[in-house]
């Protein structure tokens, strides 16, 4: 028994040594792991296994470990010859017959009504599960992220699937952040948000929209790793929290108006990522109390509520300010007289080797570019590098300029000064 304890242990590292411990080729191992499940796990970029699993992955497996010894070991020349072939294409019938019986990793999703449906990459369904509603037709595309989205929550090798659950009625019913394990078992549900009350002697109700996950590198020493941003359904908080694996809520950050896009990132390179969330601070801005900005929180700190101006009522009674690493205003660049369409950061995307890329527009969701917006592009320091207006909003600016003046570099200040001259908090 301690001798078996010890074996389960081992660590095999690379895929040469574990092709070594199943004494089959490389090739065979991967195609392994890919078509039936081989457990393998990979941290910073490096491949394990653990010898424990491998066995018994094996003692499951008979059939299709079988048929790689029928097809891959030569074959003996001789009398034997031909009961070797016959017994190796025999085994690779069953191990065809096994796979074709077998659905694989689920790698897509479809909702019809209350059934949310997992499928893999041939279009076999391998879960399904009935939601508490029928969730509003979500529209996938490049402007919006998808409700769904598989990540290993625990870093255990396994991939765990992330669904924004929304009801089919979110101003009567709060949403939620379902995380399934691979047999489609619920392993936790996370309702965001919460009834707050407010300075002023207001009361926002527990009405939320969960609009984005993301995932830590790793766990922080609290256990929290995942983080799911969320709106009030018609009100005006946002809410930042960071989860543990098992779904339990750790830190909770408050924002003084809604926001739309995250990502997760080491924007500066110092070793510690950061939680970069675009949207409105409805405390700054224009008349109508709106002005796009970009909070930047440190990862391994998300707590308090957004900065505002003196005197404003809008604050979560009894939450200090929070301790933000940035906090960026841009200018309302173009006005709009329905006050549905402000100026906000509608997207935020990392731009290669550090820095990241903001999209600054007045239209929502696919309307993104049907109205005036930028391609606003910072560095990791969060200096304003490029600023890039579509078409109409160039053509709104280029109309402040006489013509003789409309040269490259006068546009280019033009336009660093209409929408990237941001102010910091």
């Amino acid at each position: 028994m301690a001798g078996q304890e010890q074996k389960s242990g081992r660590r095999l590292e690379g895929w040469k040594e574990i092709a070594a411990y199943l004494n089959r080729r490389p090739r065979t191992v991967q195609g392994w792991e890919k078509e039936f499940g081989l457990p393998i796990f990979r941290l910073q970029g490096r491949t394990y296994a653990d010898c424990g699993e491998l066995d018994r992955w094996l003692a499951e497996h008979k059939t299709v470990t079988a048929a790689a010894v029928a097809s891959e070991e030569p074959v003996a020349a001789g009398r034997g010859w031909m009961w070797w072939g016959v017994a190796g294409v025999a085994l690779l019938l069953m191990a065809g017959l096994y796979w074709w019986q077998r659905a694989g990793a689920a790698v897509a999703y479809a909702v019809q009504g209350k059934t949310l449906t997992m499928r893999d990459r041939d279009g076999r369904e391998v879960w399904r599960y009935e939601l508490p509603t029928a969730p509003p037709e979500e529209k996938r595309g490049e402007h919006t992220a998808a409700r769904g989205t598989f990540a290993d929550v625990d870093g255990d090798g396994r991939q765990e699937f992330l669904y924004r659950y929304w009801p089919t009625d979110l101003g009567k019913e709060n949403s939620g952040v379902f995380c399934f394990r691979e047999d489609g078992t619920v392993r936790w549900m996370f309702r965001p948000g919460k009834a707050l009350a407010m300075e002023n002697g207001g009361l926002v109700t527990e009405l939320y929209r969960a609009e984005q996950v993301g995932l830590l590198a790793k766990a922080r020493p609290d256990g929290g790793r995942v983080v799911v941003m969320s709106n009030h359904s018609w009100d005006w908080p946002g809410q930042v929290a960071v989860l543990t694996a098992e779904g339990v809520e750790v830190e909770e950050y408050w924002h003084p108006g809604w926001l739309f896009s995250m990502v997760v990132t080491d924007v500066d390179g110092d070793g510690a990522e950061e939680i970069l969330a675009g949207g409105v601070n409805n405390a700054y801005g224009d008349g109508e109390g709106h002005g796009a900005t970009l909070v930047v929180l440190d990862a391994r700190d998300v707590r308090g509520q957004g900065s505002v101006p003196a005197g404003y009522q809008l604050r979560v009674k009894g939450v200090p300010t929070g301790r933000e690493k940035r906090v960026l205003l841009f200018p309302e660049f173009a006005r709009n007289t329905n006050a549905n369409y402000y100026c906000h950061v509608a997207q935020v995307r990392t731009a290669g080797k550090g820095g990241v890329e903001l999209v600054i527009s007045q239209g929502f969701g696919e309307e993104i570019y049907g109205y005036p917006y930028a391609h606003v592009q910072l560095d990791g320091e969060l200096r304003v590098r490029r600023v890039l207006p579509g078409a109409r909003l160039a053509e709104l600016l280029d109309a402040t300029l006489r013509v003789n003046e409309r040269t490259p570099a006068a546009r280019g200040e033009l336009y660093r000064r209409a929408v990237g001259k941001a102010r910091g908090l």
